[in-house]
Order: C-alpha cells, then structure tokens, then sequence
C-alpha cells in the first residue's frame, strides 16, 4: 500500500488538516481541531473518505485522544 500526502494545513497551534492519497485513489481527509476552555481540553476529529462516502466527526475529550493516540501508536510498531 502506498500513500502521499497531497495537501497539508496547519491554520494554527490547533487546527491541523492533511489530504492522503492512498493506492492513488482512495482520497482521505483528516483533521484535528484542539479545543481549548478554561477547564477542558477537547478534540475535534474528523475523517472523509470521499470515494466511499465515509464521513466521521467526534469530539473526544483530552484523555479519549491520548489513549487513541497509545492504541495507534502499539498497533503500528508491532
């Protein structure tokens, strides 16, 4: 499987946005919005996948996003 990241965009310290091309057809769209209050941290996770129609959006709040991190993070160095 191969992969390239068409377009990136970090508006700011908290929004971060990337295009991935996987297989050179299958187009994803990732985001992650940081969301930041006087008690809370929460993320905004979104991803598209325009050829299957696959739309997801979350908020996660700041525990839920480190422990997702952890599992991915396990998954790929096995």
């Amino acid at each position: 499987m191969s992969y390239e990241v068409s377009y990136e965009k970090k508006t700011s310290l908290h929004d971060l946005q990337k295009n991935v091309i996987v297989n050179n057809h299958n187009v994803y769209k990732l985001g992650i919005i940081k969301e930041i209050s006087d008690t809370d941290v929460d993320y905004l996770l979104r991803i598209e996948c325009f050829d299957r129609g696959i739309n997801v959006e979350v908020n996660l709040p700041h525990e839920i996003m480190m422990e997702l991190e952890k599992m991915i993070s396990d998954s790929l160095s096995d």
